[in-house]
């Protein structure tokens, strides 16, 4: 398979993309990007979490930020956040902002199911106080129960891995029945500012939180 290529004419998007990068890999450091284009631009997803079995509680959550680019519409590929990492500063050092991914086919478990790209309705705006308060009280159980500093939810055993899917897969009734992992996920890739609240889609099984520098897309494992 030939390599994919796309270009990111601003400089300032080429930098974002390589600080979304970095972020999503304190995240996990061993975690994969998808990078699909559309009309006019990519967006890149990342996974803070999936669920790594069928008996695995953990919700998915993805982070997508997006950046104006030329590019073909049927780019979509998957790779290493590691790997893209080393794109994005070889796209930084080019005139053109020239983006060459590897055409290695790879595949990563969360990218079997794709959220929607339409179809979604608002379900009104989430305070960042509730999200913040959910990421402290998240984090601190995550602390208690595993030891964890940081409420990383990749680290650690079975166990460590279970107590994390409960407190982060846990719904927020006050912030239209998202998963705790939302503001996880949010406040790990940077996407805050110095917005008050946060608007809320929901198209199907998945919820979409639209803050200033990207947007987090969730949904439920089935029957929860």
């Amino acid at each position: 398979m030939p390599d994919a290529l796309f270009c990111v004419p601003d400089p300032r998007a080429v930098s974002d993309l390589a600080t979304f990068t970095s972020r999503a890999e304190r995240l996990d450091a061993e975690g994969m990007i998808r990078v699909q284009g559309f009309a006019g631009g990519v967006a890149c997803f990342v996974a803070p979490l999936y669920p790594a079995g069928l008996d695995d509680a953990t919700p998915t959550v993805l982070g997508v930020r997006t950046v104006r680019a030329v590019v073909d519409q049927g780019l979509d590929v998957v790779l290493p956040l590691a790997e893209f990492r080393e794109v994005v500063a070889a796209a930084g050092g080019s005139d053109e902002g020239r983006f060459v991914l590897p055409g290695e086919a790879r595949t990563a478990v969360w990218t079997a199911i794709s959220p929607p790209r339409a179809n979604w309705r608002s379900m009104g705006h989430v305070p960042v106080t509730v999200l913040r308060a959910a990421l402290s009280e998240g984090i601190r159980e995550v602390t208690t129960s595993a030891g964890s500093g940081d409420g990383d939810a990749h680290a650690g055993g079975p166990i460590v891995h279970r107590v994390r899917a409960a407190v982060w897969g846990r719904k927020l009734p006050e912030a239209a029945g998202v998963p705790a992992g939302c503001a996880w996920a949010l406040d790990g890739l940077g996407f805050f500012d110095a917005e008050t609240s946060v608007p809320v889609w929901r198209s199907g099984p998945w919820f979409r939180l639209a803050a200033s520098f990207g947007d987090v897309l969730a949904r439920f494992r089935p029957g929860q």
